[in-house]
């Protein structure tokens, strides 16, 4: 059973990963609805977010406030419950929403440090506690997150001033435990991390269109192949899962019969360079991201 989370938290950015982070946490019961913010420009991402209790604003003064309230109104006596700052949103606009975050500041109770949270692609923890301050933590979900089977890479920051503290980590870690798996990483790994997990599904994808379009080739409608693709990756992935001990090499071995049809299946991928080529694939997904890092 996953731990409760009693800090109050703000969700700036309604899209899909943000969504996905906050539904799977209420819905494993780590976090209740009522002690979420939304803070979303566009009102029409609003309404999943009320239906699962959350409270939804469009100002970022209100947004503050509202989680200054959290804070007083979940703290014990005098204490109050420190919040959580989740970044959901492109990393092209934090310029704006920490503007907006020191112009609301006087409108909030008061400015007390607060754990924030990124899931900003190519972002450094240094430039997040520049641009928002109080303690940081870098988070890289992929988009399996969404149906609870991510995969989360998480780094702290290690810039005086904004070291989480081992409760901030623990924390962390329960709210992105509830949407899957949580990997500690040093920064340096995450442009590698999202060119093997981040990218990773779009592989997979491309690696179903492929055998949609082979199907039909060899037969089947449209429907009835993406049928049979989807069941058949699905069943591989579990299989993969379940023989956690073995290497994939030997799981394909044991499917690929000397002279038989998958060998000579697997003969023409062999002959195309696939695997070289997905190899490749990664270490460009993870150049990409240093470059985009960098820029």
């Amino acid at each position: 059973m996953m731990n409760h989370i009693q800090h109050p938290l703000l969700l700036i950015g309604g899209g899909n990963m943000g969504r996905a982070i906050v539904e799977g946490a209420i819905g494993a019961g780590v976090l209740a609805g009522v002690r979420v913010v939304v803070l979303d420009p566009d009102a029409a991402r609003h309404a999943p977010f009320e239906a699962v209790g959350a409270g939804c604003t469009v100002s970022t003064s209100d947004a503050l406030a509202r989680l200054d309230a959290l804070e007083t109104a979940f703290g014990s006596g005098e204490v109050a419950t420190p919040g959580m700052i989740l970044l959901a949103v492109k990393p092209q606009v934090l310029g704006v929403v920490a503007e907006a975050m020191h112009e609301a500041v006087g409108s909030s109770s008061s400015a007390r440090p607060r754990l924030v949270l990124s899931i900003l692609a190519g972002t450094p923890t240094d430039r997040l506690a520049e641009a928002i301050g109080g303690r940081v933590v870098r988070l890289m979900p992929n988009t399996p997150a969404r149906i609870g089977l991510g995969m989360t890479a998480m780094c702290p920051a290690t810039s005086e001033g904004a070291i989480p503290t081992a409760d901030d980590l623990a924390t962390t870690r329960t709210l992105f435990e509830a949407v899957g798996r949580v990997i500690d990483l040093p920064e340096d790994m995450l442009d590698a991390f999202t060119a093997v997990a981040g990218s990773g599904p779009a592989y997979l994808f491309h690696l179903a269109e492929g055998m949609a379009a082979g199907a039909e080739a060899v037969g089947f409608d449209r429907t009835q192949a993406l049928d049979l693709v989807r069941a058949t990756i699905a069943g591989a992935a579990g299989l993969l899962e379940a023989a956690a001990e073995t290497d994939p090499a030997d799981l394909r071995a044991m499917v690929t019969s000397k002279g038989g049809t998958t060998a000579a299946a697997v003969a023409v991928l062999e002959a195309r360079a696939v695997r070289e080529a997905m190899r490749e694939a990664i270490v460009a997904a993870r150049d990409r991201g240093r470059e985009l890092a960098g820029g």
